[in-house]
């Protein structure tokens, strides 16, 4: 099965506009109540310009690849030239670094999110930690192992030397990679299911939230084909659906990182709604950020108080 050239730009430009229109929205959002922009917004908005630098990248060299695909395969009499195989080859290790920076940029986006609403438990803060220090080295393992696609750095310029690579190589590089980033997931996902079973939450808000976690979810499943369509010899020569799922991937994790800023998904019950200004002004001292600052975030998440109550100065201290 193949997948025409111009289909494939028509999927990923067109959930990569999807992408766009949510994170503007998020963006809308959150200036519109509160006036300000918190660090999980800068965040998804990183991932969108790594987004779209990516889809930019994927439009220029993505032909070139085919072209050379075809022509060893038989189906086309016309190779690309050396020239036109180098550059191909250097905005191809481009466009994997801005597809890592835009995933990466959307697990940090749904970290920031968690520290802002659930940073009052002094566990939270200690698990929060743990997970955004192994994103981080995930991150680095697998930014810079792209760097050995061929063998070594300095042979991406060298069309020999990338296609003379050790096909155990890349398997163990796709692997490696795919499972750091699952696991990284997986984590990300976990981290604030703890902390949701004490809040008080409506029927539509559980079913916004499974469908956000949902989404995750099928990016990971796009993950796993991703990879195994990478690795498997005769997937990869019968179709080119490798790149479906490669397109896929990041622009639905974009979608999914702008979805919990809309009510439409999360709205919180009208009463009580969420900690008292006393308690906020309280727990603001604590982390040395302002009331009105520290409610807004709870504004825009809308995720109701802990436990349907507001919590205690005692309890406030027997959690941090």
């Amino acid at each position: 099965m193949s997948i025409s050239l111009n289909s494939l730009n028509a999927l990923g430009w067109s959930l990569t506009s999807l992408a766009i229109i949510l994170t503007f929205g998020r963006f809308w959002i959150r200036w519109k109540r509160v006036k300000q922009v918190g660090w999980d917004d800068i965040l998804n908005g990183c991932a969108l310009v790594a987004l779209i630098v990516y889809m930019a990248l994927f439009a220029v060299y993505f032909p070139i690849s085919l072209a050379a695909e075809l022509y060893k395969l038989g189906i086309s009499q016309t190779p690309p030239t050396d020239s036109e195989l180098v550059y191909a080859l250097e905005l191809q290790l481009a466009n994997a670094m801005f597809f890592w920076i835009s995933k990466y940029a959307v697990k940090a986006s749904f970290l920031a999110t968690y520290y802002y609403v659930f940073r009052i438990s002094g566990n939270f803060r200690k698990a929060w930690w743990f997970v955004v220090i192994y994103t981080a080295l995930t991150f680095l393992a697998i930014f810079f192992g792209a760097l050995w696609g061929c063998g070594s750095p300095s042979n991406y310029a060298n069309v020999e030397a990338c296609s003379s690579t050790p096909l155990s190589l890349a398997i163990a590089l796709q692997a490696y990679s795919a499972a750091l980033n699952i696991s990284g997931d997986l984590l990300v996902i976990a981290l604030p299911i703890s902390m949701l079973r004490k809040l008080s939450l409506r029927r539509s808000q559980k079913y916004g939230l499974a469908a956000i976690f949902g989404i995750v979810a099928v990016d990971i499943f796009f993950n796993c084909l991703r990879t195994a369509y990478s690795v498997d010899l005769g997937l990869a020569s019968s179709t080119n659906l490798t790149a479906v799922w490669t397109l896929c991937e990041p622009t639905i994790a974009v979608i999914a990182c702008a979805l919990p800023s809309y009510r439409t998904l999360l709205s919180s019950p009208p009463k009580p709604r969420g900690p008292s200004y006393e308690e906020m002004r309280f727990r603001g001292a604590r982390m040395g950020q302002s009331p009105q600052k520290m409610r807004s975030h709870y504004d825009i998440i809308e995720l109701g108080s802990i436990n349907n109550e507001p919590a205690s100065e005692s309890s406030i201290h027997s959690e941090v």
